[in-house]
């Protein structure tokens, strides 16, 4: 469910042993079906994911921040997509417009350079990506189960 990925504050810790054993960038949890995901929203979980799950603080903003233009395009090719089978075309324009939106709110809170912010901003990223996703799953609920997309320190983050 959306909201245990709520805009609640990522802890200030994460337990070394949640660490991934294998490079953010190329790890994709088995139960995370990749395969339900267009080209399109994959390349965006790709520059969403390995930022998402680093520890919250200035080197994840920066890093974020830095990869602005990444992730505006990969946010456009997400909107230009057909709609999903099974999904209605209005329920995607809508999902992909507040994803657009979303990362040009992103972009903003990074050339103001405020913490609250940001972390506020990439939130609503991560959310909007979610609900997208949960359209091109056909809306049978895969999101739910997948601890690895909720925020860092929570029981099950991998």
């Amino acid at each position: 469910m959306l909201a245990a990925c709520g805009g609640s504050e990522p802890p200030s810790e994460t337990p070394a042993a949640s660490a991934p054993t294998e490079p953010a960038a190329t790890a994709k949890p088995a139960d995370h079906d990749h395969a339900k995901l267009s080209p399109e929203l994959d390349a965006f979980h790709d520059i969403l994911a390995p930022r998402w799950h680093s520890a919250p603080g200035p080197t994840r903003m920066q890093d974020t921040c830095s990869a602005i233009a990444q992730f505006r395009s990969r946010g456009e090719a997400v909107k230009r997509a057909n709609p999903p089978a099974g999904a209605s075309a209005t329920a995607w324009s809508q999902a992909t417009a507040d994803l657009d939106k979303s990362v040009a709110a992103m972009g903003i809170a990074c050339n103001g350079k405020e913490q609250p912010a940001f972390d506020s901003a990439f939130t609503e990223v991560h959310e909007s990506f979610h609900r997208a996703m949960e359209l091109a799953s056909s809306g049978h609920g895969e999101h739910e189960g997948h601890g690895e997309h909720h925020e860092q320190g929570e029981p099950g983050h991998k």
